[in-house]
C-alpha cells in the first residue's frame, strides 16, 4: 500500500524532478512526521471518534481534496515555459507534506490498519515491540516514498530541454486525480 500511487508519492515524484534526492529529503521527513502524528492519533481511537462523528471525516475530506487541488494547481502553473528542471526551491515544503498526512485518507487507512492489528495492550510484547513495529512500519513507509523520489530524480536527469512544463503539468494532473482517492 505505501508503493502505490497516492497524494505523498505523487508529490514525492514531483519533488525528485524538481530538486533531486537530497533535497527531497526535507519533505520526506515531513511526510514522517505527520504520519507518525496519524499513528499517535490512531493509537489514541481517533477511528472510533470518526465512526460516531461522521461530519469529521467529511471535513478531513474535503480539506484534502482542497489543499491537493491547490498543490496541484501550483505544479501545472510552476510548468510555464520552462525548459529546463527548476532547481531552485523545491515543489512542497517539509510541512506541506506533515500537514497532508492529517487528512490523507490513505495514511489514515494504513494506520489505522496498523494500529488494530499490531500495536496496544492486546498485542505481544508491550511497549518496546510497538515502539519497534512503529519504527519498522515507518521504515517501509519512507523506503517507498525514496523509490518515488528516485524516480522523479530519473526523470530530472533523463529528460531533454522543453519537457520540463510536460513534466510538471503531467505530475499536477496526476495530483488533482489523487483527490478522487479520498472520496472511496
Amino acid at each position: 500500500m505505501a508503493a502505490t500511487p497516492g497524494p505523498n508519492n505523487v508529490l514525492f515524484a514531483a519533488s525528485g524532478a524538481r530538486v533531486g534526492y537530497l533535497r527531497s529529503l526535507p519533505a520526506l521527513f515531513g511526510m514522517l512526521v505527520g504520519f507518525s502524528c496519524v499513528i499517535g492519533a490512531s493509537a489514541l481511537g481517533i477511528g472510533s471518534l470518526m465512526k460516531t462523528y461522521p461530519d469529521l471525516k467529511v471535513s478531513l475530506q474535503v480539506a484534502a481534496s482542497g489543499y491537493m487541488l491547490w498543490i496541484a494547481l501550483r505544479l501545472w502553473r510552476s510548468a510555464g515555459n520552462s525548459r529546463t528542471p527548476p532547481v531552485d526551491r523545491p515543489a512542497v515544503k517539509w510541512w506541506h507534506l506533515t500537514a497532508l498526512q492529517l487528512a490523507n485518507p490513505k495514511t489514515w487507512l494504513a494506520s489505522l490498519a496498523f494500529v488494530s492489528g499490531f500495536l496496544g495492550p492486546n498485542a505481544p510484547g508491550g511497549v518496546l515491540t510497538d515502539a519497534l513495529g512503529i519504527a519498522w512500519f515507518l521504515t517501509v513507509v519512507a523506503i517507498s516514498a525514496s523509490v518515488w523520489v528516485v524516480f522523479g530524480a530519473g526523470l530530472r536527469t533523463g529528460l531533454g530541454a522543453g519537457r520540463w512544463s510536460t513534466v510538471n503539468r503531467a505530475l499536477g494532473v496526476l495530483a488533482a486525480a489523487t483527490v478522487v482517492t479520498f472520496w472511496i
